[in-house]
């Protein structure tokens, strides 16, 4: 099946590999889906990290295709009116952001389409602001768990629109080290630009 394939989408590359080398930038709104995480005591709430997102990337896509790029995806979470065990009413918070880099290979299907595969590496930061309208010593103003290293395979569907703009949808998962409930499934549309590098 493998050699298939590769017999198949190989020669496709090769006929359509780029003359030369280009940067690409994209904005990327989208969705995440994550497990959601219980909170509260007396009446327990389930909390959305992800949700709406908006993310950004560059990249260098090489010649035949191979392409080494950045990216940067924020998500706005969710939010919640809670009771502590101690009784205090508190707003919770929830969001999620990650970043690193990214190492794929642009593979064209046909005139303006192609399909891009690619991994990412890097730093993810899930996060809890509390808020209270009462001074209570034993309740933190704020919560962050710190960044935690994240893997992502992701697979984008791409088209072009002229010879200058871009765009497709987007699909990753997000799988960040220690920290089961921050795994998520999103997706994401794309609109960019690219630049042609003469060499």
């Amino acid at each position: 099946m493998l050699r298939r394939l590769c017999l198949y989408f190989l020669p496709l590359a090769l006929a359509h590999a780029q003359p030369s080398s280009s940067v690409r930038f994209a904005l990327s709104p989208g969705y995440g889906l994550g497990m959601s995480t219980e909170v509260g005591s007396s009446d327990r709430r389930t909390l959305q990290p992800y949700g709406v997102g908006l993310g950004i990337r560059i990249e260098y896509i090489l010649e035949h295709g191979v392409s080494l790029g950045a990216v940067f995806v924020a998500h706005r979470g969710e939010s919640a009116d809670i009771i502590t065990a101690d009784g205090v009413p508190v707003t919770l918070t929830t969001r999620m952001r990650y970043g690193g880099f990214e190492l794929g290979y642009l593979i064209p299907l046909a005139a303006h389409y192609a399909i891009h595969p690619r991994f990412v590496v890097g730093l993810g930061e899930p996060a809890g602001n509390f808020s209270s309208e009462r001074s209570d010593p034993g309740l933190p103003a704020t919560s962050v768990n710190g960044p935690r290293p994240f893997v992502s395979p992701a697979l984008a569907a791409l088209v072009e629109l002229g010879s200058l703009w871009f765009a497709g949808l987007d699909v990753r998962y997000v799988a960040l080290a220690d920290y089961r409930n921050a795994h998520s499934l999103s997706v994401f549309a794309i609109i960019g630009f690219e630049l042609s590098i003469n060499e």
